[in-house]
């Protein structure tokens, strides 16, 4: 599935299932989830395992899953350091985070 189809299919969920904040999040936030989706799938095979932090309100994972990636963990951190998520990232990926700015 491609990463559009399977963040739209998400949809569905987070208005039955999500409140007012995820719901409108969905909205805001979909064209930043869109690249990341689409890094995702450029980067992983399908069946790759993948680490989600900062997941709340799992938009990505549910998207992810249905994109094909069977092994997901989704951990939601509180984080009053805003840096921590890009450089957990570059770490994952081997770049600095001068690279990643």
């Amino acid at each position: 599935m491609s990463a559009e189809k399977a963040l739209l299919s998400v949809k569905e969920v987070v208005r039955l299932f999500g409140d007012q904040k995820a719901v409108h999040s969905f909205y805001i936030e979909f064209r930043r989830r869109l690249e990341v989706l689409k890094l995702v799938k450029a980067y992983c095979n399908p069946g790759s395992t993948v680490l989600d932090l900062g997941a709340q309100p799992f938009i990505i994972s549910c998207a992810l899953r249905k994109m094909g990636m069977t092994s997901l963990l989704s951990m939601f951190i509180r984080n009053p350091i805003g840096r921590f998520p890009r450089l957990v990232i570059s770490v994952l990926l081997g770049a600095t985070l001068k690279e990643m700015s």
